[in-house]
């Protein structure tokens, strides 16, 4: 019996060493937290918390620390920013077991608990915006929103924390993720999970103002070409996508009015010509005194005046669309054909067609539209708060989802003096190189405006940046076992770099393909009853 106890005893004790063991050949190990070592500081008696730490005992600390952006709640309050306040809730007896967060913050339990810590900057934007409705509409108001509404997406921007981009947002100052360690027990095992890094280094970046673009054909080499006279649709020698130069006959209409209006030129001409030998001989006459200076004068005036009905008529045929060399031709053959061609005035693709053979057209009523498209048109949209850094002159860089693989240069060319009143956002025009014509009007792309000149920054691929919830983070290798999150501040992104403002210093060796798995192993703790942060 009693060698059936010690067995017992034994198994027990074998059972309690398995996680030691396990924590001993765990690939992911965070490094020893040496800030709780006894004797290195008092604790909070009641709390467990560093001296002036504590917003259970100085509520102050509530406003002065600002809000987690990542976790809706106050940053002194944030649990998983700073996980040593866990304890201090289960003291305090606030503390939810099924959910493993505070009872003070499940929402699980309680949906509409954490409307009580709303940043007080996002109230005021709402406000903002209601009072804004109240002055151009304020009857039929409900709740700020336009009569009519029945849409109240318009505000979901306003009301949601990621709308600001998260690789802009400052490190959160009590988040002790960065304690963390990943530590691998064998060198070879990073390379076969898919893990590569690269070195921080000093790259020539600018500021760049992210923003979505619209193409559209650059409208001063674009032109609608109508019929000049009204008539019966006879010819149509071109089509929708063919390439045009100018002066080449697009479409031929019979038109009674041309032919009368050739008609009226060549009486005019002849009127003008007969009444002009007729002067030539009443002259004479009048130098010789045999009239009176009175029928000079009248002579003469019949001559003006048919010089003034040939000059109308003429004219009148310019409008129609015939040159001088034309013009002349019609005199010297008499032509008085109601044929009228319709001309191209630029070089460039057919984009639009109306009209078939034997329809009835007029001149009120486009049959062709011809682009130039080796140039395009982006229009940009810039909100109120990026205003004043874009200017004239300024590089615009553009990719479409659609061309991938493909960037596309152009340079900012006009600058609307109007705000949407709609979307709070300024239309920006930039004229955008479009050799070979892969640019099609109405495309969606995403435009990045440089700002400045180039300057040398510490930049990391874009893919080496984390978002663990409340702050950016980027993993360096300290060595071939143990990776260590930092937390980073980002200035601006350039293509696929980030420039680094702090928390990474110049050839450290960051992790970039695999940095997700690293983040994964880090965040284990937070897994479980719905209360993962928004990663």
């Amino acid at each position: 019996m009693q060698s059936m106890r010690i067995y017992i005893l034994l198994v027990v004790l074998g059972l309690a060493a398995i996680p030691v063991g396990i924590r001993a050949f765990d690939l992911f190990s965070p490094a020893p937290n040496t800030e709780t070592e006894p004797g290195k500081f008092v604790l909070c008696e009641e709390h467990g918390l560093e001296p002036g730490q504590c917003p259970f005992c100085d509520s102050r600390l509530i406003e002065t620390q600002g809000f987690c952006s990542g976790h809706g709640v106050p940053e002194a309050l944030c649990h998983r920013c700073r996980p040593e306040l866990e304890g201090a809730f289960r003291k305090q007896g606030d503390w939810c077991g099924g959910h493993n967060v505070p009872e003070s913050q499940c929402e699980i339990c309680n949906p509409s608990i954490l409307d009580k810590y709303v940043q007080p900057e996002r109230k005021l934007r709402q406000t903002d915006i209601n009072d804004k409705y109240r002055k151009t509409d304020p009857s039929g108001l409900s709740a700020g929103i336009p009569a009519g509404a029945g849409d109240t997406s318009f505000f979901d921007d306003f009301d949601d924390p990621e709308a600001f981009p998260r690789y802009k947002k400052s490190p959160s100052i009590g988040c002790t993720t960065q304690d963390l360690r990943v530590i691998f027990p064998d060198s070879e095992i990073p390379g076969q999970v898919g893990i590569k890094t690269t070195q921080a280094i000093a790259l020539s970046l600018s500021p760049e103002l992210e923003c979505d673009a619209i193409t559209d054909y650059d409208r001063g080499s674009y032109t609608r070409v109508s019929a000049p006279a009204s008539g019966i649709l006879s010819q149509v020698n071109t089509d929708l996508g063919k390439k045009v130069n100018k002066g080449d006959v697009l479409a031929v209409v019979d038109s009674e009015e041309f032919g009368s209006a050739k008609a009226a030129f060549l009486e005019a001409d002849i009127r003008a010509g007969q009444l002009a030998f007729e002067h030539d001989r009443v002259m004479r006459l009048f130098e010789k005194k045999i009239i009176s200076h009175k029928d000079m004068l009248e002579s003469k005036t019949r001559v003006e005046e048919s010089r003034i009905q040939r000059a109308f008529a003429k004219q009148r045929l310019k409008n129609l669309g015939l040159s001088e060399k034309l013009i002349s031709r019609v005199k010297k053959e008499n032509d008085t054909s109601s044929l009228l061609s319709i001309i191209s005035p630029l070089s460039g693709v057919v984009v639009k067609r109306s009209g078939v053979t034997g329809e009835l057209v007029s001149s009120s009523r486009p049959l062709f539209d011809i682009a130039a498209v080796n140039k395009m048109w982006a229009l940009l949209n810039v909100y109120e708060p990026d205003l004043s850094k874009v200017k004239l002159g300024q590089k615009v860089m553009i990719t479409f989802s659609g061309l991938e693989g493909n960037q596309y240069e152009g340079t900012v060319s006009w600058i609307s003096t109007a705000i949407d009143p709609v979307t709070r956002s300024l239309q920006v025009r930039a004229d955008v190189d479009n050799t070979g014509s892969r640019i099609k009007a109405g495309m969606f792309g995403n435009a990045r405006i440089l700002l400045e000149n180039s300057s040398p920054v510490i930049g990391i691929p874009v893919e080496s940046v984390q978002w663990d919830g409340c702050c950016n983070l980027v993993f360096v290798k300290t060595n071939d076992l143990v990776y260590a999150p930092r937390k980073v501040k980002i200035g601006f992104r350039n293509g696929d770099y980030y420039a680094v403002e702090s928390g990474v210093n110049h050839g450290e060796t960051v992790v970039t393909q695999g940095s997700f798995i690293l983040k994964t192993e880090i965040l284990k703790k937070n897994i479980g009853a719905g209360c993962c942060p928004d990663v």
